[in-house]
């Protein structure tokens, strides 16, 4: 696991230096007022992305494999305490969905509908469905066409998200345009 690694070594050293007045080097470093970002006091994992550069989410994978590994161990009795019981995993950003502006959506279609493609009329209702409903690539590719009703009275496509979980959505004119 990370404490027994060389990098652990280091940062706990450096602590000893920087912040234990009893420690032999302290003169040398926290004597001198030397001293350790706050963010690394009390964090290794913090100090860890600096000095390897990993991003949030590649530090957690680790982590987390780190903290099954000393679970397994704990829990097997082959070792006297988990180090990783406290270790909290890094903050990562949410990212935000990428989408296209009405300008792009209208230039896509444009572009399917004046291809020279035998299957222009499929791709551009596909096309409208994907824009227009919000679907995920899983759920459009999920469809059926015995989930589709367009009649008089409804205008609707049954949709299986995740999780097996259904729900039923109803379509615009322009989808059923298409």
């Amino acid at each position: 696991g990370k404490s027994n690694t060389r990098l652990y070594e280091i940062w706990t050293d450096m602590k000893q230096r920087c912040l234990n007045p009893n420690q032999k080097t302290y003169k040398y470093y926290g004597g001198r007022g030397i001293t350790i970002c706050q963010e690394w006091i009390n964090d290794f994992m913090s100090f860890l992305h600096v000095v390897l550069e990993n991003d949030a989410k590649t530090m957690n994978r680790k982590l987390a494999s780190t903290k099954r590994l000393f679970e397994y161990l704990d829990v097997n009795n082959m070792i006297f305490r988990n180090p990783t019981v406290n270790m909290e995993g890094a903050r990562t950003e949410k990212r935000l969905p990428v989408h296209l502006t009405l300008k792009q959506s209208k230039q896509l279609l444009s572009n399917i509908i004046n291809s020279d493609d035998r299957n222009k009329i499929r791709n551009y209702t596909i096309t409208c469905i994907f824009l227009n409903c919000g679907l995920r690539l899983s759920e459009l590719v999920g469809i059926n066409l015995s989930n589709i009703k367009i009649d008089d009275s409804e205008q609707t496509v049954k949709i299986l998200g995740k999780g097996n979980k259904e729900r039923i959505l109803y379509l615009d004119a322009a989808v059923c345009e298409a």
